[in-house]
């Protein structure tokens, strides 16, 4: 710090370690679980700017149990009336979608999807204004990355050093932020032939599907013991959003699943967030998106790795998908389903056909085409209650809310609201 006295560089220092230990956070390499430096620890990152003290009166806010939303760039519009001060009132954590991965290791998109959207400060600020105490976190994903870009980042120990250090430089820009959320799974292997691409990226040879796999997903607890280093050192958290496995460990049929080893994510991250969703999804034929029976099995396989409950939440699905089906009920071929929100669903007069835990069926005509839609939004509620009933201290995480869908934010709001 090149500016202020020391006594004055030992207050912020201990201001940050202060909300550091609230959220509950390891801050130095011996502590349990962390390991040793790598070369992707975020060390050679500039400091980040002191992160804004919380009142006293915020007690020690945490990330066990902290129900909250999604918040993605393309459901914000910044002439609309923003939903985040009611959110941020109402629910302990906001989660800002906001930025991307690019094309390389070191490119890192704001509002990818909306550039149109508020600036992410601006978001930030907005939930810290309406509530001090609200945990506020930002999203990184990958929907934009090249699966040879995801391959070298997990493989090579350098390329993987840059990508840390590229998000622990943009985390430190936005003192507002208590964390960032890694979302890497589009550029994850999803077919043998992925596999065959992530292996000509590291250059391997004669090894068998289940070797590649496993290299892969080494390659994926190392970037997430790299990041929770440089997000600790920030005294920020890290969160780290995985997908459900539903099949057997021998099925390479799609791999990317198999990516994630919750267990040893579970040892440095501060929060593994299960992306309970797309059961049935826009590729499929239609069914309830996240039937319950079908999240209870996910959240076991994850449960049955040793990840305690307090550091489990689970994403909630607050949207819905609209399938062109045939006359025998299934997707037409060569069509994806659309998806829908609560705002769309009040605005129509679809005829409902039936419900499935909670999840909403309905069914209407096109000129020359029958579509039918599951909403998953009106189950939030009961979603939540079920989780709370099975599991002391799993989060529930809705997806998503933005001010141009007021309705889903209003369900989300209600269902995960204190």
């Amino acid at each position: 710090m090149r500016s202020g006295s020391p006594a004055r560089a030992r207050l912020i220092l201990a201001s940050a370690m202060a909300v550091a230990a609230a959220l509950g956070l390891c801050m130095t390499t011996a502590c349990s679980g962390t390991g040793r430096p790598g070369p992707g620890d975020g060390r050679t990152a500039p400091p980040a700017t002191p992160l804004v003290p919380r009142g006293a009166a915020c007690g020690q806010p945490a990330l066990a149990g902290a129900s909250g939303a999604w918040l993605p760039d393309w459901l914000d519009d910044p002439s609309r009336p923003s939903v985040i001060p009611e959110l941020a009132r109402r629910l302990r954590l906001l989660d800002f979608f906001w930025l991307g991965l690019g094309a390389g290791p070191e490119s890192i998109l704001q509002r990818p999807d909306n550039p149109a959207a508020s600036s992410l400060g601006t978001v930030l600020r907005a939930a810290g204004t309406a509530n001090p105490c609200v945990l506020r976190f930002v999203t990184i994903a990958d929907q934009r990355t090249p699966k040879a870009t995801m391959a070298r980042i997990l493989l090579d120990p350098e390329t993987r050093s840059r990508d840390v250090a590229a998000l622990a430089a943009t985390t430190a820009r936005y003192p507002q932020a208590d964390g960032l959320t890694l979302d890497y799974e589009y550029a994850l292997p999803a077919s043998r032939g992925d596999l065959d691409l992530y292996a000509s990226v590291a250059g391997w040879h004669g090894l068998t599907g289940q070797q590649q796999v496993t290299r892969i997903r080494d390659g994926y607890t190392a970037l997430a013991r790299e990041l929770a280093l440089a997000m600790h050192r920030q005294h920020r958290a890290l969160r780290v959003a995985v997908k459900p496995r539903v099949t057997g460990g021998s099925d390479l049929s799609d791999p990317a699943p198999l990516v994630y080893d919750y267990g040893e994510l579970a040892k440095y991250a501060d929060q593994i967030v299960l992306m309970a969703i797309d059961f049935h999804w826009a590729g499929s034929d239609p069914g309830p998106i996240a039937p319950l029976a079908d999240v209870e099995n996910a959240l076991a396989r994850v449960r049955a790795y040793g990840v305690p409950d307090a550091r489990l939440a689970v994403e909630l699905a607050a949207y819905g998908y609209d399938w062109t089906v045939d006359a025998a009920g299934h997707r037409v071929p060569g069509t994806q389903a659309a998806s829908v929100t609560a705002t769309g669903i009040a605005r129509e007069r679809w005829t409902t056909t039936g419900s499935s835990d909670g999840e909403t069926s309905y069914e209407y005509a096109s000129p020359g085409h029958r579509h039918v839609v599951w909403f998953a939004g009106y189950a939030l509620r009961s979603r939540a209650v079920s989780l709370g009933r099975l599991y002391s201290g799993v989060a529930g995480i809705g997806w998503a809310a933005g001010n141009t869908d007021p309705a889903g934010a209003a369900l989300i709001s209600r269902a995960l609201g204190g």
